[in-house]
């Protein structure tokens, strides 16, 4: 995905694949002439003829226009409102990667946000890697994970929290 700088855990590209719908990628203002995109790459070939996309909140709340991409082919521009579900039907075919971005044409500088992404038969899990902690601080206790941005990973350790320098 097309996202710069520091975000919210909850806007990265995971949020439009985590089957809630109050979370949602966010790709912020295009850079350029650049269409914001979202794109997956398979770990094996998928049929696909249909990608359903469930718009989430745009900065400006106007609806936006998107297409959907894939090695057979790219799909004819759908309209998008936030919270609506839209089915988009893509060219028949194996493909080993998808994108959705804004259609050709919309309006410049526009943001995108999407809340979810559904393919037959596509599962899409995310795998959490905890900060390592120094074999001298002992095991840890608890080990806090939140949606809130974090300036630097912690752990309790005893009556103690312990960060880590970046």
């Amino acid at each position: 995905a097309d996202t710069i700088g520091p975000v919210a855990p909850g806007t990265l590209p995971f949020a439009a694949f985590d089957g809630q719908i109050d979370t949602s990628w966010e790709s912020g203002l295009p850079r350029g002439t650049e269409r914001p995109w979202l794109k997956v790459d398979l770990d094996s070939p998928l049929d696909v003829d249909e990608v359903t996309v469930v718009a989430g909140e745009s900065a400006d709340s106007k609806v936006r226009r998107i297409v959907v991409e894939t090695a057979a082919g790219t799909s004819a521009p759908h309209e998008v409102r936030e919270g609506r579900t839209t089915t988009v039907a893509v060219p028949d075919g194996a493909t080993s990667w998808f994108r959705v971005s804004l259609a050709p044409g919309s309006e410049p500088r526009a943001d995108l946000s999407i809340s979810e992404v559904r393919i037959d038969g596509l599962d899409i899990d995310r795998t959490l890697v905890l900060p390592r902690v120094p074999a001298d601080w002992g095991a840890p206790q608890h080990v806090l994970l939140t949606t809130e941005p974090v300036i630097e990973p912690c752990v309790r350790v005893e009556k103690s929290v312990r960060c880590t320098a970046r």
